[in-house]
């Protein structure tokens, strides 16, 4: 791949590359220190905005439909008493404003089977309690980048 091809892919993937960067270290923190800040979201989200209006794309149903779904992920976290956490509803609202309903909850589905692999890992073979809490975010970078990866595998 020479410099020119390797310059196209990033101009033409700025927002995906941008999104990895952020799930990653929204990944670590949540598995450092299990919070993610107001803060760190609202950056996250205004940047979303201002890239979805420069797009043209700020009010298509998609991705209103992907703020909905964050939007019931964050009632979900309320209604469970964060059992599943405010953060990673945050961080579900963020990826619904960035990547539309329908990939937005493919995302969602692909972390969710990767928290169910490793939930697995650790009942069974680490003979931890079924009330053991695991970080979520890191569920949803890896749900993103195998959503990705199927992508961008040539057909």
């Amino acid at each position: 791949m020479t410099w020119i091809e390797v310059l196209l892919f990033l101009q033409q993937n700025t927002k995906e590359i941008w999104l990895i960067l952020w799930l990653m270290i929204w990944a670590v923190w949540d598995l450092k220190y299990r919070v993610i800040h107001l803060w760190q979201a609202v950056l996250v989200m205004a940047a979303g905005l201002l890239w979805q209006g420069i797009d043209g794309e700020l009010f298509t149903a998609s991705v209103l439909g992907g703020l909905v779904l964050g939007g019931v992920v964050w009632w979900i976290s309320w209604a469970t008493k964060d059992r599943f956490g405010r953060g990673d509803a945050m961080v579900i609202l963020c990826l619904g404003l960035y990547l539309g309903f329908g990939i937005c909850l493919s995302v969602l589905m692909w972390a969710l089977l990767v928290a169910s692999f490793l939930s697995l890992y650790l009942l069974l073979v680490q003979k931890k309690s079924k009330d053991h809490a695991i970080p979520f975010i890191p569920c949803l970078a890896a749900g993103y980048l195998i959503h990705t990866m199927f992508l961008w595998i040539p057909g």
